[in-house]
C-alpha cells in the first residue's frame, strides 16, 4: 500500500457502505459531502483497488468493497465489546449479552426466545446481529459474540458447540398448490415439482441430493437461494415447493401449506459459544431459553 490507512478513512466507507449515499454519510460523521469523497479516494488509493462503482449517479459497493466492508464490521463489532466490557466492569455488572443470529431466525425464533428471556429481567441488554452463519462461526472465535446461531454444529477449534434438534424437514408449498390438501408429501410426489434449494456447497444440500438420488427421484432445481429465509419467501410466492427446517417457520408459516416430508429427513442447527469465554449465569440462562424454544417449534406436525 502506497499510504497508511487511517481511522477515519474507514469510518467514511462504513458510513457510505449503510447509508447508501455520500451526502448522509457525511450527515452522519458531521463533515462536509467533499471531506467524505476524499476519504473514499485516499482510501481507494490506499488498498489499491476500488470500493464502489459508480452508476447512473449512484454509488454501489464493489465485490472487493464489501470484502472489505466484513472485516471492518467485525473490527468495529470487537470495539464495541470492548466498550461494553468498560461499561460492565465500571457498574460492577455483567448485564448484556451480544448474540448472532441468522436472518432466517432472526424473525421469528430469536423473538419467541428472547420475550421468555427477558421476562423477569428489567437490567438485561442484548444486542443482536443477524449475518451469515459463516459471519457467526468468525465472531464467536474471536470472541466478538457471547452466543452464535449457526446452520449446523460446528467444529471450529475455538468454539463450543451444542445442537439444536434434529427437527425433522417440513416440506412448504405455495397457497393452493395441487398438493396442498395432502396428509404428507413424499419424496416421489415432487417428481417434476419446481424445487427451490439452498446452493451447493452446504451440507443441507448434499444431503438432499443424495435423498433424492437414493430414491430415484428427479426434481425440477428451479432456483438456488443464499438462505431459508429467501427460500421461504419464494415459496410463498409461487415459485417452486422446498423441504425446510420447522425453526426457520417461527413468525411466519401463514403464507405457505406446511406438510409433514416422507421419508423423515432430520436437520440440525447449531448453538456456538467461544470456547475459552467465560459461560456465565446470563449465557447458560440465555442457551437453555434457546434450546428449550428449539424442542418445541411453533409449526410442529
Amino acid at each position: 500500500m502506497a499510504e497508511r490507512l487511517n481511522l477515519r478513512q474507514i469510518e467514511a466507507f462504513k458510513a457510505v457502505v449503510e447509508a447508501g449515499t455520500v451526502n448522509r454519510a457525511a450527515e452522519i460523521l458531521c463533515i462536509t459531502q467533499p471531506a467524505v469523497s476524499k476519504l473514499i479516494a485516499s482510501l481507494e488509493r490506499t488498498v489499491g483497488f476500488a470500493l464502489f462503482d459508480r452508476i447512473r449517479g449512484r454509488l454501489v459497493t464493489t465485490t472487493e468493497g464489501m470484502e472489505l466492508y466484513e472485516e471492518v464490521y467485525r473490527t468495529f463489532l470487537g470495539i464495541a465489546r470492548i466498550g461494553q466490557a468498560a461499561e460492565a466492569i465500571r457498574t460492577h455488572r455483567q448485564g448484556h449479552l451480544v448474540i448472532g443470529v441468522m436472518p432466517a431466525l432472526s424473525t421469528g425464533f430469536i423473538q419467541r426466545v428472547l420475550k421468555n428471556f427477558l421476562a423477569g429481567r428489567p437490567e438485561v441488554r442484548v444486542s443482536i446481529h443477524a449475518r451469515s452463519s459463516q459471519f457467526i462461526v468468525d465472531a464467536l472465535a474471536n470472541r466478538q459474540l457471547d452466543l452464535g446461531l449457526i446452520v449446523s454444529p460446528s467444529d471450529h477449534p475455538l468454539l463450543r458447540c451444542e445442537k439444536l434438534g434434529p427437527h425433522n424437514a417440513l416440506c412448504i408449498l405455495p397457497n393452493g398448490h395441487r398438493l396442498a390438501a395432502a396428509e404428507v408429501i413424499r419424496a416421489e410426489d415432487l417428481a417434476g415439482e419446481p424445487f427451490i434449494s439452498l446452493g451447493e456447497g452446504t451440507t443441507y444440500r448434499h444431503r438432499m441430493d443424495e435423498l433424492f438420488a437414493s430414491l430415484g427421484v428427479e426434481r425440477q432445481l428451479r432456483i438456488e437461494a443464499s438462505s431459508a429465509q429467501t427460500l421461504y419467501g419464494l415459496v410463498a410466492e409461487g415459485l417452486g415447493v422446498a423441504l425446510i427446517d420447522p425453526l426457520y417457520l417461527d413468525g411466519r408459516h401463514d403464507r405457505v401449506v406446511t406438510k409433514p416430508f416422507h421419508p423423515a429427513f432430520p436437520l440440525e442447527l447449531g448453538l456456538g459459544m467461544p470456547l475459552d469465554g467465560p459461560k456465565t449465569g446470563l449465557v447458560a440462562a440465555l442457551a437453555a431459553e434457546i434450546h428449550r424454544a428449539a424442542a418445541t417449534p411453533v409449526v410442529a406436525i
